[in-house]
């Protein structure tokens, strides 16, 4: 296998990997919730379980009503279609002057496409693929349509999120001990902080995901003690405003990328106009303008982002 196989092997991976979320949306809001969105789960993983053993779909007329429970939701949820995501970066030129607006990691990517309806044997291959093969190997050839309906009067198809789970309790139906990889890892340990005093709570709430952390990029100007954290606030600041300032640009007239980055946004299911518009925005151009030297704001915005100092380096 030469290098450039391995590259195209990577990329696929990355696409296979990218549709994730589309077929977990597809499982938990697409199907629905209550009886029904049961009954659609149940379905979908039973077609998934027979693809993944043996190779085979539902016949062509029979697949159009599998999922009517789909469909019907599809066209409530998505009227306009649904967006999938495209997992792949923009070419950069390595010569180009820094930085390259246009290629801005922190950018939006467009959509890859718009599924207009929902394709339901991409739907049930999807989830077959994401399913422990060895697992579906233990299975053989028994009839699991027992097992299911008694894991869907368990509850075992609710609008949670899709996972190895489901198929290793229909093994413990069928008397067959799940044979489950011990974990490598140790639990994750997580910092007890108190934040109830914390002057700089609001950082935090919004930034902290990305900025506190051992990590030098993103700058973790909120990693360590308070007094530390308000030192490089210090010293990001004229960086820092110039991204806040960024949300309230009209997008061809930006500089740089905004903070926080779109996508952050949208994880947390806030737009980019609210934001724009939002106290939350306000109260932190506020805070750091105070960092700064007296008109220091005006200037900063004029000026070209890469001449502002450099942000804080990580914590040894």
């Amino acid at each position: 296998m030469s290098g450039t196989d391995i590259a195209y092997f990577i990329d696929n991976a990355s696409d296979r990997a990218n549709l994730f979320s589309v077929w977990q949306t597809l499982w938990q809001q697409g199907c629905g919730t209550g009886t029904e969105g049961d009954r659609c789960r149940i379905q979908a993983f039973a077609a998934a379980v027979e693809y993944g053993r043996f190779g085979k779909l539902p016949q062509a007329d029979a697949l159009a009503n599998t999922l009517p429970a789909l469909t019907r939701n599809w066209n409530r949820l998505w009227p306009n279609g649904l967006g999938i995501p495209n997992p792949d970066l923009p070419n950069r030129d390595p010569l180009a002057a820094l930085p390259d607006p246009a290629h801005d990691p922190l950018l939006l990517r467009p959509l890859l496409e718009v599924w207009r309806k929902p394709d339901q044997t991409a739907f049930i291959v999807g989830l077959a693929g994401m399913l422990d093969r060895s697992a579906l190997q233990r299975l053989g050839k028994r009839d699991v349509t027992t097992a299911l309906e008694r894991l869907l009067a368990k509850g075992g198809f609710a609008a949670k999120p899709f996972s190895q789970a489901v198929l290793y309790a229909l093994l413990r139906e069928q008397g067959l001990a799940p044979r489950q990889r011990p974990l490598k890892l140790p639990p994750a340990r997580v910092e007890a902080v108190s934040r109830d005093a914390d002057p700089l709570k609001l950082w935090r709430t919004h930034c902290a995901s990305c900025h506190d952390t051992t990590l030098p990029h993103p700058p973790n100007f909120l990693h360590g003690s308070l007094q530390h954290a308000s030192t490089r606030l210090q010293q990001c600041a004229p960086r820092i405003f110039v991204r806040l300032s960024m949300a309230e640009v009209a997008e061809p007239q930006r500089r740089v990328a905004p903070m926080p980055p779109a996508a952050m946004l949208a994880s947390r299911g806030i737009s980019p106009g609210h934001w724009a518009k939002s106290a939350e925005l306000a109260a932190l151009k506020r805070d750091i303008a105070t960092r700064l030297p007296a008109g220091a704001t005006t200037r900063l915005l004029t000026q070209p982002y890469n001449q502002l100092p450099q942000c804080v380096e990580a914590v040894r």
